[in-house]
């Protein structure tokens, strides 16, 4: 979870990705569009392409820190409210490091399904590998 600088360091990398002139979002006709009909049309339409593009950097600029493993509680609370509502195989099937700890932490993932997930573990997040040798500890 985060500390008190994490809101500075997501603010920082989000700065770094707008300011980089190496990266270089596309954007479609569909995008655009999407943000007209959002602002009801009231919008420039110079506008339009620059508030299409700053949205993608933000989400390039989330999806970062989730690589960087930055969390702050909401997004607990989002994976935590994903992970109640979908199948646990669904869970322990996702590319999101923290739904896969909790799936490994679930008592419907038994031993046969423990084991048999050995070489796919192999493949995931360190800290994943490191649940999942927790679970087969216990066995």
């Amino acid at each position: 979870m985060k500390d008190g600088t994490t809101g500075m360091k997501w603010y920082q990398s989000e700065q770094d990705i707008k300011n980089d002139p190496a990266i270089v979002i596309p954007l479609s006709d569909a995008e655009i569009e999407l943000i007209r009909k959002g602002t009801g049309g009231k919008v420039p339409e110079e506008r339009l392409a620059v508030i299409a593009r700053d949205r993608k950097l933000l989400a390039y600029a989330k999806e970062t820190m989730a690589a960087q493993i930055a969390l702050s509680k909401s997004d607990f609370y989002k994976t935590a409210e994903v992970y109640l509502n979908q199948p646990v195989e669904a869970s322990l099937a996702s590319t999101d490091i923290l739904l896969n700890c909790l799936a490994l932490l679930d008592k419907r993932v038994g031993k046969k399904r423990i084991l048999d997930m050995e070489q796919a573990i192999k493949m995931k997040h360190p800290i994943v590998q490191y649940f999942h040798g927790l679970r087969r500890n216990l066995l």
